[in-house]
C-alpha cells in the first residue's frame, strides 16, 4: 500500500517540487495520468495556474494538496475533486453520480452538431454507438431539441445507468441509453433506419498524449485487434444508416492506420458511400482525401481525426 503524502512534506517547498512529489505518489498508486493530475491538483489547492506560482507552498495549500492527492490515489475522479469541468466552452458542475465530459470529445461533438444542423428532419433518428462517458450524446440531444430519437450505446452496464441519470437530470426524454457491444450488429434497431450515426471508436489515443502521458509507455503491439474492432464498428454503423444518411467516424489518435487507412478501406468495400467535406472550418485543421485531421501543433487542440461519410440514395 502506498503511503499518502503528509502536509509537512509539501509545506515550504517550491511549486515544481510539489508537483513532482505528488506525481511520484500518484504514479506509485497506479494513477494513469499522474503528471497532468498533479498539476491540476496543485491548481485546485492554490487557486491559480501552477505556472504562475513562484513562492513556496503555504501550510493551508500543503494541507489541501495532500488531501486532494490522497483522494486521487483512491481513484476519486479528478473532475469530482475540482467540482467543475469545462466542455465546449461551458463549465459543468460535476460530482459523484455525474458523467464527466472528456475534452477529447469536443471536436467530435462539433462535427456531430454540424450534421444535425444540416439534417433538417422534424423527427430525426440518431445513433451514438460508443456513447460513454456521455458528453457527445448530451450535446447531440441538446441540438435535437428533444425531437426524434437518440439511441446511446455503451458496452459497460454501469455506465448505462449513469447515462440514464444524465439524460434525466437534463430533462431529455427522447434519448434511450442501452447496453450493447458496438462490434455486434443488432437488427432489432432497424437496419437502414437512422439518419445520423456516430462511431467514435476505441483507439490508441496517440492524439491525447499531452493529457495522458502514460500512453508514451505503450507500444502498438497487437494493434491489429484494435483495427479489427474499429472496422467492425464502422461497418455496423453503416448498416444502421438510411439512404442519404450521414455517419461520422472519429478517433482521438493521429495514427494513419486508424484514420485515413480505415476510411479508405471502408470506401473500397462500400461503394455507396462517399466522404463529405466539413462546413465548419477550424484554424489549422487539415481536410484530406479521407477525412479531417487535427494535429496539436497546428490546431492548438489535442490530436483528432473525423470523417463524414454519406450514403448515396439509390444504391
Amino acid at each position: 500500500m502506498v503511503t499518502p503524502l503528509a502536509p509537512q512534506q509539501l509545506a515550504g517547498i517550491l511549486p515544481r517540487q510539489a508537483v513532482r512529489m505528488v506525481q511520484d505518489a500518484l504514479q506509485a498508486a497506479g494513477c494513469p495520468d499522474a503528471d497532468y493530475d498533479a498539476r491540476e491538483l496543485l491548481r485546485i489547492a492554490a487557486g491559480k495556474d501552477p505556472r504562475l506560482l513562484f513562492d513556496p507552498l503555504t501550510r493551508p495549500q500543503a494541507e489541501c494538496l495532500a488531501e486532494l492527492a490522497a483522494q486521487r490515489m483512491q481513484r476519486v475522479p479528478l473532475q469530482y475533486l475540482a467540482g467543475e469541468w469545462n466542455f465546449l466552452g461551458l463549465t459543468f458542475k460535476v460530482g459523484p453520480g455525474v458523467l464527466c465530459p472528456r475534452a477529447d470529445s469536443e471536436v467530435v461533438c462539433e462535427t456531430a452538431i454540424e450534421l444535425l444542423q444540416q439534417m433538417g428532419k422534424p423527427e430525426p433518428r440518431v445513433l451514438d454507438l460508443c456513447a460513454a462517458p456521455g458528453g457527445k450524446s448530451l450535446t447531440i440531444a441538446e441540438q435535437m431539441q428533444d425531437r426524434g430519437e437518440l439511441f446511446s450505446g455503451e458496452a459497460m452496464t454501469g455506465r448505462v445507468k449513469l447515462l440514464k441519470q444524465a439524460f434525466d437530470r437534463c430533462g431529455i426524454d427522447r434519448a434511450k441509453p442501452y447496453h450493447g457491444d458496438a462490434t455486434i450488429l443488432n437488427p432489432a434497431f432497424g437496419l437502414g433506419s437512422f439518419d445520423r450515426v456516430l462511431c467514435d471508436v476505441p483507439c490508441s489515443g496517440l492524439g491525447v498524449i499531452g493529457k495522458k502521458p502514460d500512453i508514451r509507455e505503450k507500444t502498438l503491439d497487437g494493434i491489429e485487434n484494435l483495427l479489427l474492432t474499429q472496422q467492425k464498428i464502422l461497418q455496423n454503423g453503416a448498416k444502421y444508416l438510411a439512404p442519404n444518411g450521414r455517419l461520422v467516424y472519429s478517433t482521438c489518435t493521429v495514427n494513419h492506420h486508424e484514420n485515413e487507412a480505415q476510411v479508405r478501406q471502408f470506401l473500397q468495400d462500400n461503394q455507396d458511400f462517399s466522404v463529405i467535406a466539413p462546413q465548419i472550418i477550424l484554424s489549422g485543421m487539415r481536410v484530406v482525401e479521407y477525412g479531417t485531421l487535427f494535429l496539436p501543433h497546428e490546431t492548438s487542440t489535442d490530436g483528432f481525426f473525423a470523417a463524414i461519410l454519406e450514403r448515396q440514395k439509390n444504391c
